[in-house]
């Protein structure tokens, strides 16, 4: 199932994988927005980001990771859009990010439309959230 979703996610993507090369390697959280709360690295020393090609992999300390593809990749528009589809349900979730040097922020809504601005108030539906490039 895995192959299949890899092979449809790479006929899918808006962008060539040269724009999404920015965005490779591992990165460090630092803050979610969600609902009125803000979570902090500091709380979730363990949670990290990998993005390898079209895979991304959220890690969260010892539990088990969640694996998505990035099925749409768009760096050409401000903000940059993105849409990541879980493997375990399939469910794509659109979103847009921003790269400023070392740090990449994301506001995705998994409830429906993408994200206009980068902003997850207590009425929202957003996810905001910021991480930084692990060091070497």
């Amino acid at each position: 199932m895995l192959s299949l979703l890899l092979f449809t996610a790479l006929t899918v993507v808006d962008e060539p994988k040269a724009g999404l090369g920015a965005l490779e390697g591992e990165w460090v959280f630092q803050s979610l927005d969600y609902a009125g709360k803000r979570y902090s690295g500091e709380q979730d020393p363990g949670r990290r980001l990998a993005i390898a090609g079209y895979l991304v992999t959220q890690s969260f300390g010892d539990a088990e990771p969640m694996l998505s593809i990035i099925s749409r990749f768009d760096a050409s528009t401000d903000p940059g859009a993105i849409d990541l589809t879980r493997v375990e349900d399939l469910q794509t979730i659109p979103g847009i990010f921003t790269l400023e040097g070392d740090t990449l922020t994301l506001c995705t809504n998994s409830r429906g439309d993408r994200p206009t601005e980068f902003l997850a108030g207590p009425d929202s539906p957003n996810q905001l959230a910021v991480y930084t490039r692990a060091g070497p």
